[in-house]
């Protein structure tokens, strides 16, 4: 196994490979080179799910590095930075409470997540025992009503899938109850998502945006 550095020279490289490291410049990227037998390039292939997922991860299906970590710049192309609109602490403090109070899935089972938003004062949330399926619900309402969310609180850590999917839905914060990963948090920066997390009863920890 290798890990492709930060500079490399990019003439010994193949085309496709190239063009990939471009791509994913901003991950840490490992490439493993392997040979199958084709006895088990066949049992592979006929094990392969045929569709790649359209809610949940979203990983499921996909057969590449390009998939699973696309370049994002044209959901982008008509953002406005990031400015004074980072959501206080307070404000954030709000929604848990708000949030704790209506989780009644959860509250019955310990094992759903939620993703909310306020809208005219107004808490909407939604609960699903994945916190990508919550936050795939939430993005169905504000495209079915038309409503655009400034700031979405989830229950979970906030993982690279949970923050492509904010920014395909041009949401301008994603806030976590708990912490996001460092690849997350790159993807953030580089798409001038807002990102914070471990919200606490006193604290939040703010990643990019401000």
């Amino acid at each position: 196994m290798r890990k492709i550095p930060n500079a490399v020279d990019t003439a010994a490289l193949p085309d496709t490979l190239e063009a990939l490291l471009t791509q994913l410049q901003d991950y840490d990227v490992y490439v493993v080179e392997l040979r199958l037998s084709q006895r088990c390039h066949q049992r592979i292939q006929a094990q392969k799910r045929q569709l790649a997922g359209r809610t949940g991860c979203g990983m499921c299906g996909i057969t590449g590095l390009t998939q699973a970590l696309p370049d994002l710049s044209a959901y982008t192309q008509d953002r406005q930075p990031i400015q004074a609109a980072c959501p206080r602490l307070d404000y954030l403090l709000d929604m848990r409470q708000q949030i704790t109070t209506m989780q009644h899935t959860h509250q019955l089972t310990g094992a759903v997540h939620a993703a909310a938003t306020l809208h005219d004062e107004q808490l909407y949330l939604f609960e699903d025992v994945g916190r990508h399926n919550a936050l795939d619900k939430l993005i169905g309402w504000q495209l079915r009503n038309k409503r655009e969310a400034d700031c979405v609180l989830m229950t979970s850590r906030l993982s690279i899938g949970l923050v492509q999917k904010s920014i395909r839905g041009r949401i301008p914060w994603l806030v976590g109850m708990s912490a996001p990963t460092s690849t997350a948090v790159r993807v953030a920066q580089r798409y001038g998502l807002g990102l914070a997390g471990s919200l606490r009863d006193n604290r939040v920890t703010y990643y990019t945006g401000i």
